[in-house]
């Protein structure tokens, strides 16, 4: 019988299901065809519930039931079903007997901090929003994968803005990745003075910007109305 496992570099093993999940964010970032992301969902059956049990959490704009990942796609858009495949990465990275696990919350709390902040910021830009979100949700990964972050990013195929981000801590992105972290930490100083790097960002916003998303990521796992 096939291993159904890789290797990657020294850490561990992933899982045939996760390296789908990463092949479907891939695609999801080159704007596949809503048939190419089922045609890897359907070797999966269990992301598909997985990621039906996100979408359907009281966290999701979405105001009924998702039925289908067709319908999941559609219903979303493919702004909202790149988050939700994104969480679920982490979600099966790092298993737990609660749902959603602490690391989960931790990373829907950060990558959801980083999209208000730009929302707020720079309202017209949709596609730095999502960058923003990739980018929290990055940021945390290589914990879980027990890999140099540099090796995680060479599995994915991701815009320049976020790649500094990451790595460097620079631009807008990297900026809110700082903000974030001294937050975490409870570093108000460092906070303010990351702020200092983001035009326009202050501490109210960040207080803003994190209670909602702290809301927002505590919503995870509850039913919908």
């Amino acid at each position: 019988m096939p291993c159904q496992c890789t290797e990657v570099a020294s850490g561990r093993r992933l899982a045939h299901s996760e390296l789908a999940l990463l092949k479907l964010i891939r695609l999801v970032e080159s704007d596949a065809t809503i048939s190419a992301i089922e045609n890897v969902l359907r070797t999966e059956a269990s992301l598909t519930i997985d990621l039906l049990r996100l979408t359907n959490s009281a966290a999701s704009p979405v105001r009924h039931r998702i039925t289908s990942i067709a319908h999941a796609i559609m219903v979303l858009g493919q702004q909202q079903f790149r988050r939700w495949l994104q969480l679920l990465l982490f979600s099966r990275l790092a298993p737990s007997s609660t749902f959603p696990s602490p690391l989960l919350h931790l990373v829907a709390t950060r990558a959801r901090f980083m999209e208000i902040a730009v929302e707020k910021l720079a309202p017209d830009d949709t596609g730095l929003a999502g960058r923003a979100f990739l980018a929290g949700v990055i940021s945390l990964m290589s914990s879980v994968l027990d890999q140099p972050l540099h090796v995680v990013l060479e599995h994915l195929d991701l815009a320049p803005d976020i790649w500094d981000a990451v790595l460097e801590r620079k631009g807008v992105l990297g900026g809110l990745l700082e903000i974030a972290e001294h937050w975490e930490l409870g570093d108000l100083q460092q906070c303010f003075n990351a702020c200092t790097k983001v035009p326009g960002m202050d501490l109210p916003l960040v207080n803003h910007a994190q209670l909602t998303a702290l809301t927002w990521a505590n919503s995870l796992g509850s039913a919908g109305p």
